[in-house]
């Protein structure tokens, strides 16, 4: 799916700038924070 279109999915902003390291990482956490609490 790529990491922006799970951002738009889960209607998450875009944290700094795509494609940077510090900033991806991020946003990957808060995709699997909601992907966590979405299981429980």
């Amino acid at each position: 799916m790529g990491m922006q279109k799970a951002l738009d999915y889960l209607k998450l902003p875009l944290i700094g700038t795509h494609h940077r390291g510090v900033d991806d990482a991020s946003n990957i956490a808060s995709i699997l924070e909601v992907m966590m609490k979405s299981q429980h």
